[in-house]
């Protein structure tokens, strides 16, 4: 599959969508190729998973943007290997056990990150900390608890799924398209 992502010939990708389900071994850790521009003007996601082109990351506007913005240099710094656009991002392997662990009490937003409802609001954690996440700015987004639960509810049926590999890119696409889905839906209403 050939696509043409910049006018600019700065991103010009020659990717077969077989070869991002191939699983390759970097320094001894199973990881998938992922596309990833997390530039502030044009942002997109390909994981063997999901596909999100620019369009979709426009309809979020910048508040939310800046977040997922943060969310995918969190991942690749901390889960993934290689080059600017084109990365290896670590398969997520193993079962989700849900921590007890109470949570610490930052916000960095008075508004549901998905609906802009100002209450019940709670952190959730974008990698889980079952998963490595950590404790991190760029590793939270604050959802009200309606919308952490329907998050929540999204990413167990996704890690249920045992092919194509799931990667920690998957945890951010899937808050982009809940955060889409509950914005039209709240725009249908």
């Amino acid at each position: 599959m050939q696509r043409r992502f910049s006018p600019n010939s700065a991103i010009i990708e020659r990717v077969v969508t077989r070869d991002f389900r191939r699983v390759h071994l970097v320094e001894g850790i199973q990881t998938v190729r992922v596309i990833v521009v997390s530039d502030r003007d044009r942002m997109y996601i390909q994981t063997p998973r999901h596909r999100l082109y620019p369009d979709k990351f426009r309809l979020l506007g910048s508040d939310r943007k800046t977040t997922v913005r943060d969310a995918l240099l969190y991942v690749r710094a901390h889960h993934s290997f290689g080059g600017r656009v084109l990365v290896n991002c670590v398969v997520v392997e193993g079962e989700r056990v849900k921590s007890n662990a109470p949570r610490t009490a930052f916000r960095k937003r008075v508004r549901c990150f998905s609906c802009f409802g100002p209450e019940q609001l709670t952190n959730h954690h974008i990698i889980p900390r079952s998963r490595g996440g950590q404790e991190d700015t760029r590793n939270i987004a604050v959802l009200c608890q309606p919308c952490h639960t329907g998050l929540e509810y999204k990413l167990e049926l996704m890690e249920r799924i045992p092919s194509p590999p799931l990667t920690y890119v998957d945890f951010v696409a899937v808050l982009v398209t809940f955060t889409l889905a509950q914005r039209h839906r709240n725009d249908s209403t």
